[in-house]
């Protein structure tokens, strides 16, 4: 794919690229890109790494990965490009806990109600999230997200790698790349041992949460809305059938979403 078709060589453009990725495109080194669907820990891992003064990046999806032809990370692609050897990070969510948190951080645009937290009550809730917003097409996008931007992107089949459900990560080299697939689940003492050890830092990665549902405003309807919330297992069992959720989580975790959600 021919990287100038992307740029619109705008000076702010240039003005991104020089400043964000002055440390890996001058000193040549390695950069780490944090690469996954959005909502899964990834913003989590990167700022932590840049707290620590380590050149890393972060993007759910290229321009060339369809529908984001009009995307505006065209300096992480340039970086991406032209790292030496970049280190990619791929963060995973259990499919429910990712399908609940975006629900949640659409109830707006869901409802067409700008006061939703506060107008919406929970049955309301209940109601459009398992009439309407269960067959949005945003979850679909997260689903198959490794088969339309991952695999095609990096040249590589995620869902041929085997990945050990039992340990939750998995570092590998695909097609030149080094490659850490880990779930957000692990305890973050262990994300941060296992990133550590990945990207060979110097010292232990301090792990910092940013950007989680439990902190915004209305978290304290985010609770309520999960502790009555159920699901018929015909849907359960329709989502741990796709390709991402039988091979980064498996039998347990399906068992364990009956268990939770299943009316």
């Amino acid at each position: 794919m021919p990287l100038l078709k992307h740029f619109d060589w705008k000076p702010k453009t240039f003005k991104r690229i020089w400043v964000k990725f002055f440390p890996s495109l001058i000193l040549r080194q390695p950069l780490t890109l944090i690469y996954g669907p959005g909502r899964v820990g990834s913003t989590s891992i990167f700022l932590s790494l840049l707290d620590q003064g380590y050149p890393a990046a972060h993007t759910h999806h290229f321009p060339h990965n369809p529908p984001h032809h009009q995307s505006n990370n065209l300096p992480t692609l340039f970086l991406f490009r032209f790292s030496p050897r970049p280190f990619i990070i791929n963060t995973l969510r259990e499919p429910f806990s990712w399908i609940i948190s975006n629900f949640i951080r659409r109830l707006r645009g869901l409802s067409g109600n700008l006061n939703a937290y506060t107008d919406l009550s929970i049955p309301d809730m209940i109601n459009l999230f398992n009439h309407e917003y269960l067959n949005h097409h945003n979850i679909q996008y997260f689903l198959h997200w490794h088969h339309h931007t991952f695999n095609p992107t990096l040249g590589i089949d995620a869902f041929s790698l085997p990945f050990p459900k039992t340990q939750g990560y998995l570092s590998v080299t695909a097609n030149h790349y080094p490659i850490l697939f880990v779930r957000s689940e692990l305890p973050d003492i262990t994300q941060a041992r296992v990133i550590t050890r990945f990207l060979h830092l110097d010292s232990p990665l301090l792990l910092t949460r940013h950007n989680t549902t439990d902190t915004l405003p209305f978290a304290d309807k985010y609770r309520r809305f999960k502790q009555a919330l159920k699901i018929n297992q015909p849907t359960i069992n329709k989502i741990y059938s796709t390709p991402y959720a039988r091979h980064f989580y498996g039998t347990r975790f399906h068992n364990l979403a009956l268990k939770s959600w299943s009316r």
